[in-house]
């Protein structure tokens, strides 16, 4: 039996994406409640580093450790980035507003995306917003991540697509997210579900990265 009829047959077991995404929804809201609030610290370095400080009146510093905190509701998310002159960061159904700065607005789009939209009715309005940013949802495919077994969802096979979502097969949570913006590709890593909320529904770390080079760390207060 070759290897490829082999992978045919286990791809002929892959439900469809929109599918998937309809499961991971209804997961969130048994796990999440409508309203909930996430804080903790954010850590940036560099030229991203100083052009945080400056926009939120602080001392220059690099790197620069920053209390932030994210408010989520039913379709819609708000970062907080706490300083002299706070920001907030919105995103509404996708559309996000509220800030000068490139790491914050991909940030809140991207780590905000897999959870925007919870319930039965949640599955579609996040695929149409990964279709509009590039994703392809013609077909699913499994791939391996830290050697867990996970569904690629958005960006084809190869996993190359402008656009995409990974979640754990078994848990149906979120473990990366990409989107293609102009010249940089961003991509947002979730990480330690374990003690988050009752049944472990949001991430306790995120990591933003532009172009492959990490650029932001998130990590929630215990």
């Amino acid at each position: 039996m070759s290897a490829a009829f082999l992978r045919s047959l286990v791809l002929g077991y892959l439900l469809p994406g929109s599918i998937l995404l309809h499961q991971m929804a209804i997961r969130q809201s048994e796990e999440l409640p409508p309203d909930f609030t996430v804080a903790g610290a954010v850590g940036l370095a560099g030229d991203e580093a100083r052009r945080t400080a400056a926009e939120l009146g602080m001392d220059a510093s690099d790197p620069i450790i920053l209390q932030i905190k994210l408010d989520f509701g039913p379709a819609r998310c708000t970062l907080r980035i706490a300083g002299p002159h706070p920001i907030a960061v919105v995103d509404d159904r996708g559309q996000v507003s509220g800030t000068p700065l490139a790491w914050a607005a991909a940030f809140t789009r991207l780590v905000c995306l897999p959870f925007l939209f919870r319930g039965e009715q949640g599955g579609d309005p996040l695929e149409n917003l990964l279709r509009k940013a590039g994703g392809n949802f013609e077909e699913s495919a499994l791939t391996l991540e830290d050697g867990v077994v996970c569904y690629l969802l958005g960006a084809g096979e190869s996993g190359a697509g402008p656009a995409g979502l990974v979640i754990k097969k078994r848990e149906l949570v979120p473990v990366r997210v990409w989107a293609q913006e102009n010249a940089a590709r961003y991509e947002v890593h979730f990480g330690d579900y374990r003690e988050a909320f009752r049944q472990g529904g949001f991430p306790t770390r995120i990591e933003l990265r532009a172009n492959g080079a990490p650029i932001a760390r998130f990590s929630a207060t215990p």
